[in-house]
Formats: C-alpha cells, structure tokens, sequence
C-alpha cells in the first residue's frame, strides 16, 4: 500500500509540474499574441526621389536616418527596355519637419550589401554595382553637415545579395553570392566583433540547409536566425533557376551550433531584414516575394508582392500571420530610429521601386543590440 501510494504521489506531481509548464507556455505566447497584435504603420517623410530605390544602405549616426546608394530603373522602366541604375548618394533626415537632405556621396555607387547601426556609424558590407561585386566594408559617420567613411577590414570574400544582423556588439554576415553571374550562391556565415574591428572577420559554421541569396535574417533570445531566401542551380538552357524557400535556422553562438526550425507558412525571400523583433520572444516578417506569381504577366500590371506579416515564436517553435503592412515592400533593409522600426524605400513590384518610408511601432519593440 505504501509503495502504491508512492506511486500515485509522484504521478500527481509529475502531472502538476507538467500543468505548470503548461501553463506557464500559454502565457508566454499570450503575452507574445498580445505584442504582436499592437503594431502599428505610420508613413513618415518620403526620399527626394520620385522613383525610389531598393537595396541601399540603412542605419543612424548622431541621431540622424542615413539612407545611403540602392539601385533602380531611372535610366527606363524595366518592361520598356530599360536598364539598373546604382546609386551612390547619401541621404540623412535629421528632424521629421526638415525631411531628407543629400549630404554626401558614398565612396562609389553601390547597393545590396548589408548594413546596421552601431557606435553612431552606419556599418556597410559588400554590396554591388553594374560590374562586380565586393568585399569592401567601410562605416560612414555623419559630422555636421557632412559625412566621413572609415574604412573596416573586408569580407574574405565578394558577397551582394545577402543578409546580416547584430547579436551582443557582434555583427553576422550570411549568405549572398561572389559575383553577378553566380549560378549557385555561397554557403558562408561570417562575424566580425566590433569592439574588436581590426581582428576582422571569423568565418563560422554554415547552416545545414540549401546556400541561397535574398534570405532574411533576424536576432532574438541570444540567437541569430536565417529564413527563406532563394535557392540558385543552373538551368539547361544557360540561365539561372530560382527556387523559394521555406526553411529556417538557428544558431547558437555559444555552442557555435545550428538547429532547423519549423518551416515558414510560405516563402518570404527579401523581405525587410533585420526582421523586427519583440519581446525576446518573437521575430516578426513583414512581406517578401512568396514566389506565387513570379512569371506574372505583364509585368506593368504586376500587383506587387505579398503584404503579410509572419510572426516567429522563437519559445513555441511556431509561426502566424499577423496581418498586413500597408505596401508591398521587398530587397530593403530595415534600421531602428528613435523607438520606430524604419522600412525605407525598396522594390513595390519587378522594376518598381518606391519612395516612401515606412515606421513600424509595437509594445515590447527591442531596441538596438
């Protein structure tokens, strides 16, 4: 009878601890639903630029918004003949009244690199023009009424098209592609410390998955995250075949680890990256090419990309859509200012780009790391 009792005893406390786990995961995503369901848009002052640019550069430095290079079709419109133009100018809105100002050049046109903010420097990496892709890395610092580029040790290898984000004063690089002709992406993962920028680059372990370009890329909970992109792999015919993904990936620096995650509800291949994230719990993307009318024609009528935003629970292992943002938005980077998160520009549709900036605000928002 004791032993019996014993028994049951420890099954009901087995069983409570269990209800408490419960319990206590129901709040967390609660809690988490209940952030996620507090976004808000508003539209804040427009590019000087009727048409727009995608790709650019996108940090603060003193307290100023740089949007810096980004390419776009102001030479012709894409379905008419028309051709990419980058871009090397450097605009900075200091004061929401004022709007945006060009108060510099970069050192040459450039767009679809990787930037974040960090020290009151804009930190830019890689990217491309017409010709090439590079290495370079440089940080831009705005003084007064104009700015100063400093340079910072180089990738070990060219890379555009990729992504990036900051964890603990520590910048990571993934993904991408060396050149403009690349029929197959790179498999490389990257980290500079910034505190310690003239050790330069580390490389690291990459992700058990697919190489892929135009991925998104987020920080949460000690954790840097890889999501979606596009796969490459060369066509019979001499081109290039683009496949959309919907895997994930975690990693751990810590343990220097890579775990999969669950799959996204669909493709969300250059999406605004760094995703935004709330409450250490939950990493949420905002749109993305889903790939379900990529051979749309034609392309004038083109209704743009998809408008949903996907919300990650990093505890849960879970995703959600949480709604839409306001307009079709791909190939930008995002950048926090002044408590918003700022979607800057980018592409609406194929060869359509868009001047306006776009402000994200949440309960719970994280700021900076």
């Amino acid at each position: 009878m004791n032993l019996d009792f014993s028994i049951r005893s420890g099954l009901r406390g087995r069983l409570r601890q269990l209800l408490g786990q419960q319990l206590a995961l129901l709040a967390i995503v609660s809690l988490a639903r209940a952030d996620v369901t507090s976004i808000q848009w508003r539209s804040m002052p427009s590019l000087p630029d009727t048409i727009g640019v995608a790709a650019p550069f996108v940090g603060v430095s003193h307290d100023a918004l740089l949007v810096a290079g980004g390419a776009n079709f102001s030479a012709g419109l894409l379905w008419e003949g028309g051709v990419k133009v980058w871009h090397d100018e450097v605009y900075a809105m200091k004061d929401l009244a004022a709007g945006w100002e060009i108060i510099g050049r970069l050192p040459r046109p450039l767009a679809y690199g990787v930037s974040a903010s960090h020290g009151n420097s804009v930190i830019c990496v890689g990217g491309s023009d017409r010709q090439r892709h590079y290495a370079d890395a440089f940080r831009i610092e705005i003084q007064g009424r104009e700015i100063r580029i400093h340079p910072l040790p180089s990738l070990p290898r060219p890379m555009a098209n990729g992504a990036g984000a900051m964890l603990n004063g520590k910048l990571y690089i993934v993904a991408g592609t060396r050149t403009p002709d690349d029929s197959a992406a790179m498999h490389g993962f990257w980290v500079m410390d910034l505190s310690r920028m003239d050790a330069g680059w580390r490389e690291l372990p990459v992700w058990p998955g697919p190489a892929r370009i135009y991925p998104v890329a987020g920080v949460q909970d000690g954790a840097f995250f890889l999501f979606s992109g596009l796969e490459l792999s060369p066509s019979p015919t001499g081109g290039v075949v683009r496949r959309h993904l919907r895997d994930g990936y975690r990693f751990d620096p810590t343990t220097g680890v890579w775990t999969r995650t669950v799959d996204l509800p669909r493709p969300a291949a250059a999406a605004p990256t760094p995703l935004i994230a709330i409450d250490r719990t939950t990493l949420v993307i905002t749109g993305g090419d889903d790939g379900t009318i990529v051979d749309f024609k034609p392309l004038n009528q083109h209704p743009g990309f998809n408008r949903t935003m996907l919300a990650y629970h990093t505890i849960t292992d879970t995703w959600r859509t949480v709604g839409e943002i306001p307009a079709s938005r791909v190939t930008t980077p995002t950048a926090q200012w002044r408590g918003l998160w700022i979607v800057p520009s980018g592409e609406v549709s194929p060869g359509v780009r868009s001047p306006e900036i776009w402000a994200l605000t949440a309960a719970g928002t994280l700021p900076p790391r």
